[in-house]
């Protein structure tokens, strides 16, 4: 599996460069929050495994298309599955998160990528899974399993540019293994709009296939925020390593 590392030195020429890095940590410095430990952003690891969303989370569809069926897995995982549908289910959060040092982390594994997907172009506009942050403006970033795409591309959604995809995995890396990602969202955030990030307000979900008619499944879990440890605590050798396995 891919680490998180920290971003490049080297300057930063265009906003959508910014993210061509390998996934980004912030700087590990002190600070305010008391908790120096994983804090779960969903209800998933104490939700019952079964048929369709657990409670509290919302169903949105897409594009006047069919719903993915959503279920909870015995690991706690929440699995899509898509067959010529889209939809995203959302999580909102109890408490908004402000931008903190931190990393936004999950992992997520699929083995039905979309060979003809094209995530730039609305008519292969596909994917088997995404990973859905929204904030408080109503922007929202789409980190996205895409196809042939350049890891870490980053562009508004056709759908609008309050929108944006992030491209995160390729095809050839569908193979059903889970995969662990290590995000800054604000960081984000602040290449993909060029200002100060809001809260984050909820995450969640989606899959995509309605425009190429594939059938995919996907599964996400473990959706938590990682405080960046004080300097105290990053000497601690029994905290577990965040971003690589």
């Amino acid at each position: 599996m891919r680490s998180c590392s920290p971003p490049s030195s080297r300057s930063v020429t265009a906003v959508w460069r910014g993210f061509a890095a390998t996934p980004v940590l912030v700087s590990l410095t002190a600070m305010s929050l008391a908790a120096q430990q994983e804090v779960p952003l969903t209800n998933l690891p104490v939700a019952a495994p079964g048929v369709g969303l657990p409670d509290d989370w919302t169903l949105r569809q897409t594009r006047a298309a069919p719903a993915p069926l959503f279920a909870v897995t015995a690991e706690h995982a929440l699995r899509v599955e898509a067959r010529a549908s889209a939809g995203f289910a959302l999580f909102e959060l109890a408490h908004r998160l402000p931008e903190a040092p931190g990393v936004l982390r999950w992992r997520w594994r699929t083995s039905t990528p979309i060979p003809a997907a094209d995530l730039r172009r609305q008519p292969a506009d596909d994917s088997p899974a995404r990973a859905v942050v929204a904030f408080a403006d109503r922007r929202t970033l789409f980190y996205s399993w895409g196809n042939r795409d350049t890891i870490g591309t980053a562009f508004p959604s056709w759908t609008g540019r309050s929108r944006i995809v992030i491209v995160l995995r390729e095809a050839t890396e569908a193979d059903g293994a889970w995969r662990l990602e290590c995000r800054d969202p604000f960081g984000d955030y602040r290449r993909a709009f060029t200002r100060e990030p809001p809260p984050i307000v909820a995450v969640g979900m989606s899959a995509d296939t309605e425009q190429l008619g594939a059938a995919t499944w996907a599964e996400i879990a473990d959706l938590s925020w990682w405080p960046a440890p004080s300097d105290r605590d990053s000497a601690d050798q029994d905290r577990p390593p965040l971003c690589s396995q």
